[in-house]
């Protein structure tokens, strides 16, 4: 038995810290903040209830495994309801044309597609969401299950070289929509699946084409009550296996002597002995702890999300609202670094009161910081940003003003304390080039004992991800 401290409390973080207290590892899990969730906040008022991070699952598998592996007479299932959501997701476009995409069927989808669009755009999909599929089974099998430090080390073998070759079927997203996706209206959306992770899609690698590819495939899935309960059942699975959690407990530094973890150094200056540290927070903080400079990596861009608490009952599906220009919001976000002033938004149900219904809006910005490229998201920033977003949200046909109860904006200045990651990037290092979606920085680390995983680690960003790169730093720990 080992002793491990895992640092943050986040989905990853717990997920590790569940897994090595299954195995009867000594573990403690150090959080900064006085709860668990990391990115995935939750945020609660007048009996309205919001998801301010995540607010769907796809990829429900790696839950369910995790859950499976730490208590088999105890199933995600029984401790919660997830349940999948139909349709899927709302497209609306500015043309007017709106789309509802069915739930997990490939077939449904195109006739969905054929019907608001046409047969080419249906059939163009289709082969999009094919090489989305190509690209998942190479990188399941290649990465994510047994993944390469480098792109050099995937270079020297022959294996490692067609997997490569695999993964670039293009030199970059874009290339690939430009190439399969005619209709200007399927590249917005197949763009927006980097774009929600803060990736430019004309920057961002083919291997993003994996995202769409897994929503279709393993379908949408919605946790009654919020993603904030899948958060509280990891953590209280993992306290009942043994780990401790201490809240309000911040990491200053990871010890270490001769290239071996030593412990971790906590901010009020005491420190926690330990053979194993997890570290589960950006790998920029993680790098600090070890008095390292970073690495050098184009960070992700963050989210402004309102929650909105309306008056009167409303059908409102899983919608993304795409704008006049959204090559132009790519411009603003990612050039200029200005928050867009027609966005796409990521429209999601909250949870309301009787006879009130509530919508959680977020869109893609720049991250917080007074640097080239960043916003200092003061007071007056973000209301006149969310009362700016409101009129978006009232010129494309949801009629919130005439409904709106209040409403409680989060920036990323929010992000950023929440969870840590400066500026509130999304998920570390942007998924450009294969350097940034592929080669993330790796689960092991130069240091004997320690481990870094969540969403700047292998294997990525994303609520999908999360439970996959801490299975495989427990069965490293595990087999070590």
């Amino acid at each position: 038995m080992a002793r491990v401290v895992v640092i943050g409390a986040g989905l990853s973080g717990l997920a590790a810290a569940l897994r090595l207290a299954r195995l009867k590892h000594d573990v403690v899990v150090c959080e900064r903040a006085d709860g668990p969730g990391g990115q995935a906040g939750r945020f609660e008022r007048d009996g309205f209830g919001f998801d301010t991070g995540p607010t769907l699952v796809q990829l429900p598998a790696g839950y369910r495994d995790l859950f499976r592996k730490t208590g088999k007479t105890t199933p995600l299932e029984s401790v919660l309801d997830l349940v999948p959501v139909d349709p899927a997701m709302r497209w609306q476009f500015a043309d007017g044309t709106r789309i509802d995409i069915p739930n997990a069927t490939r077939a449904g989808t195109m006739e969905a597609i054929a019907a608001g669009l046409g047969t080419t755009a249906a059939e163009d999909w289709d082969t999009f969401l094919a090489t989305g599929s190509d690209l998942w089974a190479t990188f399941r099998q290649g990465f994510v299950n047994a993944p390469p430090t480098s792109r050099l080390q995937a270079l020297r073998t022959r294996t490692g070289r067609a997997w490569l070759s695999a993964l670039t079927p293009q030199k970059t997203l874009h290339d690939l929509m430009k190439r399969q996706l005619r209709d200007p209206r399927l590249r917005a959306v197949g763009g927006s699946y980097a774009l929600r992770l803060g990736s430019d899609p004309r920057r961002a690698a083919t291997a993003v084409a994996v995202w769409p590819a897994m929503e279709h495939t393993f379908g949408t899935w919605r946790v009654v009550g919020g993603i904030r309960l899948l958060v509280d059942a990891t953590a209280e699975r993992a306290e009942k296996r043994g780990a401790e959690i201490r809240y309000g407990t911040a990491v200053a530094g990871i010890e270490h002597d001769g290239g071996t973890v030593r412990g971790v150094r906590l901010a009020d200056g005491s420190t926690l002995p330990a053979d194993i540290v997890v570290s589960a927070v950006d790998a920029s903080l993680t790098a600090e702890f070890l008095a390292r400079r970073p690495r050098t990596a184009e960070r992700s861009a963050s989210a402004f999300t309102l929650s909105l608490a309306l008056d009167g009952t409303a059908d409102q599906l899983p919608t993304m609202s795409f704008g006049l220009d959204p090559v132009a919001e790519l411009v603003e976000v990612f050039d200029a670094g200005r928050p867009p002033a027609d966005p796409t938004l990521f429209l999601t149900p909250a949870d309301a009161p009787a006879g009130a219904s509530a919508l959680t809006v977020s869109v893609v910005t720049p991250r917080h910081g007074t640097a080239k490229g960043e916003v200092d998201w003061t007071a007056a920033q973000t209301e006149a940003y969310a009362r700016h977003l409101l009129g978006v949200l009232d010129n494309r046909g949801f009629d919130v003003s005439a409904r709106l109860h209040w409403f409680e904006a989060h920036t990323p200045a929010d992000v950023e304390r929440r969870s840590g990651s400066p500026g509130g990037a999304l998920g570390g290092a942007a998924l450009h080039g294969l350097k940034g979606a592929v080669f993330r920085p790796a689960n092991t680390t130069d240091v004997a004992g320690l481990y870094q995983v969540g969403g700047s680690a292998h294997p990525g960003p994303g609520l999908a991800f999360a439970p996959l790169g801490s299975a495989l730093v427990a069965e490293t720990i595990g087999k070590a």
